[in-house]
């Protein structure tokens, strides 16, 4: 996952880089992949903890 998250991080940087003309709120994208990519994990860590 943090691999996934890297290469994410590069293609948004990347792209804010070389055209930013099509780039917009790359905070915000930022932002919400991680509270999505957090939330996710904390959903299988419930499950998995619901599951012993």
């Amino acid at each position: 996952m943090i691999a996934f998250m890297a290469a994410v991080r590069l293609f948004i940087w990347l792209a804010s880089a070389y055209v930013p003309q099509r780039v917009h709120g790359v905070e915000l994208g930022i932002v919400i992949f991680s509270v999505i990519a957090a939330g996710s994990h904390l959903f299988v860590l419930m499950k998995a903890r619901a599951a012993r």
